[in-house]
């Protein structure tokens, strides 16, 4: 359902561009945490990553706090 939606956004439809569907969405995520962890570290000084999400994330405890 996610793939149809992004293929109509982005005119895959037609033919032209085809999507990526090769990199594995849970090594992406470990690929960006080690290069924010190697910014923040002062390992990595000629990196810039950019968050791209427009939404606010969070994560609930147990006792209901965000």
């Amino acid at each position: 359902l996610v793939r149809e939606f992004a293929s109509e956004i982005f005119g895959c439809d037609d033919g032209k561009p085809e999507l990526n569907t090769t990199q594995n969405p849970d090594e992406a995520v470990a690929l960006g945490a080690a290069i924010q962890g190697g910014i923040l570290s002062g390992d990595f000084s000629d990196l810039l990553l950019l968050d791209v999400t427009p939404l606010s994330l969070g994560i609930e405890t147990f006792g209901g706090l965000m």
